[in-house]
């Protein structure tokens, strides 16, 4: 759905069986970054809609932005990568300091909205992060999507998809990051 670009607001929504994506437009026209931008949002959307596992808040909207920028590079379509967009975004976000796992708690526990950006950014850059030590393994973060429990009650990763980390990339490393970005 074209959207004009002046009001600054590009989003989608997935649902049942259905997801809406907007398209910025300029004068009723989409530039290829627009074009770009809307294969970005539509893939954070499918992640939503095809997934069905019941994610906590945080590890939902990070892993659909993680693979809505991850399938614009599987497509060919250059875009900044979520840890380059996390270098820039922590010198001025508030909250950049704030652990993922905080993050959520202040989001879904003490209703302040303002820690909701870190899910997309912070979180993102993330599993970029783990995929990229994966990679380094011979292995990907797709791989491990089945080791996400089903009944996830926590909103801290799970302990089967730590196992399967710790197996595939060394344990400091494993620590590193969640210092970095989870706790």
């Amino acid at each position: 759905m074209a959207i004009d670009k002046k009001l600054g607001q590009i989003a989608g929504a997935a649902g049942k069986q259905a997801f809406l994506a907007n398209v910025a437009t300029s004068e009723g026209k989409a530039s290829p970054e627009d074009i770009a931008k809307l294969h970005w949002v539509s893939a954070h959307e499918l992640f939503h809609l095809l997934t069905t596992t019941p994610y906590p808040l945080w590890i939902s909207e990070s892993l659909a932005q993680y693979y809505g920028y991850k399938s614009l590079k599987m497509a060919g379509i250059h875009s900044e990568s979520p840890m380059d967009q996390w270098q820039v975004f922590k010198e001025r976000f508030p909250h950049a300091a704030t652990g993922l796992y905080e993050a959520h708690q202040k989001v879904t526990g003490d209703n302040d909205p303002s820690y909701y950006p870190l899910f997309y950014v912070k979180g993102a850059a993330f599993w970029q992060a783990v995929d990229e030590e994966l990679q380094k393994q011979g292995t990907a973060l797709d791989q491990l999507m089945t080791t996400f429990e089903e009944q996830q009650l926590s909103h801290e990763l799970p302990q089967s998809l730590l196992n399967a980390l710790k197996q595939s990339i060394s344990e400091e490393r494993l620590k590193e990051l969640q210092q970095q970005f989870l706790l």
